[in-house]
C-alpha cells in the first residue's frame, strides 16, 4: 500500500512553492498532483481486479508519505479554487487505501489537514479510516500525535455522520489517561478536553478527573485561549463528567480567568464568561470574574464597539445567568418593583446598533439577558421581537425556542400581555416541530413559560380584558398537539418521578387556563 520510501510520493515542489508564496506555481502543482494521485488510484484499482498494466507501474510523485501529508496540510489552509473538490476526493481515496500502514505522525498530519480544509469529509470514509487506524495505534501514540489526531477528528463531529465508533473513542480515551503530556505544550490538556467534548464522550469521569488534576497543576503556564477552551469543554460535558472534580476547585479557575481579563482578546472574554457560568460553580466563586468583566466593559474605551454581535450576546447572556439565575416570576411578591437593573453595563445600547448582525440564536440570548437584567424595557423587547420574526422565530432550534419563550413569559409584567403573548404565539409552532429533540431543561422551561402565560391571559380576561386578547395558540387542536408533544417528550427524557409530577402539574395548569 503506502511505503515511507518509494510508494506514494509527492513532489517537494509543492511545499517549496507554498513557502515562496508562488500562487500560480502552487495552482499548477496542485493540478498535477491531483492528476498523479488519480492515475495512481486507477493503477491500484486495475491491479485489484486483474486488469493488465499500462506500463507505468512505477509512477512516483517525488517524495515520501510524510512529505505528502505535510503538503496536504499546507494546501488545506489555502484556497484551491476549481481544484478543491477533486483534490479532496483524491486525498480521501489515498487516505482510505493507505491508512492501515500509516505511521503515527502521518496520521496526525492528515487529521490536522482535514480539520483545516475539509472537516465535513471526516463524517465519511476518510474519517472512518483515520479513526480506525488511530484506535489501533492508541497504545503507541505520543501526547503530541494523540492531541493532533483527536483535535482533528473532533472537527468533523458536527456532521450528521458519526466520526468515531464508541470503541474507538474508548481506545483513545485510554491513551489519554496513559500518555504523559508535554510540559512545554500547556494547551495539550485543554485541546484534549475540547476534542472529547465535541466527540460527545461525556460520561468518563475518570478521564476528566485525570485531565482536570493535571490542568490544575499547570494553570500558571496557560494562556487565556487555553483557559477558555478548558472551561467550555467542561461546560459542554455535563455533571457526570465533572463527578470527580471538587466543586470548590472552580474557584481557582475563575481566579486565573480574572487575571487574564486585561490582556485577553474579545473572543476569549466571551468564551471564559460562557464557560464559567456553565460549569456548575457556585455564584460566589465566579463573582470576582464577572464583576471585573463588567467593570472592563463599562470603563475601557471603545471595547463595546469592537465586540462582535455574537460576543456581545454570549457575554450578556452569561452575565444574566450569573447575576439573576432565577426566573423573575419566582421572586417573592413585590420583589420585582424593588429590582434594580442587574448590571450597569448598557449592553442594550450597543446591541441596538447592530441588530442586523445578530443570528436568531444571538437575538434569543440578548432577549433573555435584557429581561433578566431589567435592561431596555418594553421598547427594546419589542425591537428584539420584531427582529426575531424577521428571522423566523419558529425556525429556531429547541434551545433557542426555550430561551425565547421563557424570556417572554418572564417579561409579562414589564412589557404587557400583547407583546409577550404575540412572541410566544409566533414561536409555538416551532415548539411542536422540535419537541422530539428537546432535552429535559427545554421541556421544563417551555411548559413553565406557557403555563404562566396561559394563566396570565386567563386572569386578564376574567378581569375584563376582551376575549379577543392576543392568544398563544391558533386553535384548541394546536394547544392539544403542543401538550401531547411536550408531555410525550418528558416521559422519554425525564426519569425523576418528582419532576414528572411537576410536568403533569404544568400541563394541568395549561388545560385549566
Amino acid at each position: 500500500m503506502m511505503s515511507r520510501g518509494g510508494g506514494y510520493n509527492v513532489s517537494r515542489e509543492v511545499l517549496l512553492a507554498i513557502r515562496q508564496g508562488n500562487v500560480e506555481r502552487v495552482e499548477h502543482l496542485v493540478e498535477g498532483l491531483v492528476a498523479a494521485l488519480r492515475q495512481q488510484r486507477h493503477q491500484r484499482e486495475d491491479a485489484e481486479v486483474g486488469v493488465p498494466s499500462s506500463g507505468n507501474e512505477h509512477l512516483s510523485l517525488g517524495t515520501s508519505v510524510w512529505d505528502l501529508a505535510c503538503a496536504v496540510q499546507k494546501l488545506a489552509r489555502r484556497p484551491l479554487g476549481a481544484h478543491g473538490s477533486e483534490f479532496w476526493d483524491e486525498v480521501g481515496h489515498l487516505v482510505e487505501a493507505g491508512s492501515p500502514t500509516m505511521a503515527a505522525r502521518d496520521l496526525a498530519m492528515f487529521c490536522n489537514a482535514y480539520a483545516a480544509g475539509a472537516p465535513l469529509r471526516l463524517g465519511g470514509g476518510p474519517g472512518a479510516a483515520l479513526g480506525r487506524r488511530a484506535a489501533e495505534m492508541a497504545p503507541e501514540l505520543s501526547a503530541q500525535d494523540l492531541t493532533m489526531i483527536l483535535n482533528g477528528l473532533s472537527k468533523g463531529a458536527g456532521s450528521e455522520a458519526k466520526v468515531l465508533e464508541a470503541r474507538e473513542v474508548q481506545a483513545l480515551a485510554s491513551a489519554a489517561r496513559r500518555v504523559k503530556l508535554d510540559r512545554d505544550m500547556p494547551n495539550q490538556a485543554p485541546l484534549l478536553l475540547n476534542a472529547f467534548a465535541k466527540l460527545r464522550h461525556s460520561t468518563d469521569s475518570d478521564l476528566y478527573g485525570h485531565l482536570f488534576r493535571y490542568s490544575q497543576r499547570s494553570w500558571r503556564s496557560w494562556d487565556a485561549k487555553g483557559m477558555a477552551m478548558f472551561l467550555n469543554a467542561f461546560a459542554n460535558m455535563g455533571r457526570r463528567a465533572r463527578a470527580q472534580i471538587p466543586e470548590e476547585s472552580w474557584r481557582g479557575a475563575a481566579s486565573r480567568c480574572t487575571q487574564f481579563l486585561p490582556g485577553a482578546d474579545l473572543g476569549q472574554l466571551s468564551s471564559m464568561a460562557h464557560g464559567l457560568v456553565n460549569i456548575g460553580a457556585e455564584a460566589e466563586w465566579v463573582a470576582d470574574f464577572f464583576d471585573a468583566l463588567e467593570n472592563l466593559l463599562c470603563t475601557r474605551d471603545r471595547i463595546n464597539d469592537c465586540l462582535s454581535a455574537q460576543q456581545l450576546a454570549i457575554i450578556a447572556h452569561s452575565l444574566a445567568r450569573h447575576r439573576r439565575p432565577e426566573r423573575i416570576s419566582v421572586q417573592p411578591p413585590g420583589a420585582r418593583e424593588q429590582l434594580l437593573p442587574g448590571t450597569t453595563w448598557p449592553f442594550e445600547e450597543f446591541a441596538s446598533r447592530r441588530l442586523r448582525q445578530f443570528s436568531s440564536q444571538g437575538l434569543a440570548l440578548v432577549l433573555h439577558a435584557s429581561v433578566r437584567l431589567e435592561r431596555g424595557g418594553a421598547p427594546f423587547f419589542e425591537t428584539l421581537a420584531m427582529q426575531l420574526r424577521r428571522h423566523g422565530v419558529a425556525k429556531l432550534p429547541a434551545p433557542g425556542l426555550a430561551v425565547v419563550c421563557s424570556a417572554a413569559s418572564e417579561a409579562l409584567p414589564a412589557v404587557g400581555l400583547h407583546l409577550a403573548l404575540r412572541l410566544m404565539g409566533d414561536a409555538e409552532p416551532g415548539c411542536r416541530r422540535t419537541a422530539g429533540t428537546m432535552s429535559p431543561w427545554q421541556v421544563m422551561w417551555l411548559l413553565t413559560a406557557f403555563a404562566n402565560a396561559a394563566e396570565a391571559r386567563a386572569a386578564a380576561v376574567a378581569d375584563g380584558a376582551p376575549a379577543t386578547l392576543t392568544g398563544i395558540w391558533q386553535s384548541q387542536g394546536d394547544a392539544r398537539e403542543f401538550l401531547v408533544a411536550l408531555c410525550a417528550r418528558a416521559r422519554q427524557v425525564i426519569h425523576d418521578p418528582a419532576r414528572l409530577v411537576v410536568v403533569a402539574s404544568l400541563a394541568r395548569r395549561i388545560v385549566v387556563a
